[in-house]
């Protein structure tokens, strides 16, 4: 091969990679369409520590109506204390758009005194594709 036909190659595959790297990057950086509630299943509590807090709630992706590839978001419970769960991940798909969540931790903090009111939170801190807060619950409890 010459080396004029050969820089004409060079060409066309460094055109091409360009072009495919674009459109990739394109894709990627589409806006993931994530949704989201969480609740306590009771808002105040009242009696003796430590107190179990249970929150339900869902999360929901929203697909346009030609995307059917399958979209995998991790996420995590965070606490006003700043305590982290363990990461979760779901594989949304066009079929399969919201999935429920649930978390339970026991209420043990040494500070919770009888007589003293807070009003701590729980939210869903996304990790994967973004980081981001979805969605944050509020409780009060009572310490008896």
């Amino acid at each position: 091969m010459s080396r004029d036909r050969a820089k004409v190659w060079v060409g066309i595959l460094s055109v091409a990679v360009a072009l495919l790297l674009v459109f990739s990057l394109g894709i990627a950086g589409e806006a993931l369409h994530i949704s989201g509630h969480l609740k306590a299943e009771q808002n105040s509590y009242e009696g003796r520590c430590p107190i179990p807090v249970r929150f339900t709630g869902e999360l929901q992706v929203k697909f346009d109506k030609a995307d059917k590839s399958r979209k995998v978001v991790k996420w995590q419970y965070v606490t006003w204390k700043g305590t982290t769960s363990a990461p979760h991940a779901y594989t949304f798909t066009p079929q399969q758009a919201t999935h429920n969540l649930s978390y339970q931790f026991d209420w043990r903090d040494e500070q919770a005194k009888p007589g003293r009111k807070a009003r701590p939170w729980v939210a869903v801190r996304m990790i994967e594709p973004e980081q981001r807060e979805i969605t944050k619950a509020f409780f009060e409890y009572h310490c008896q």
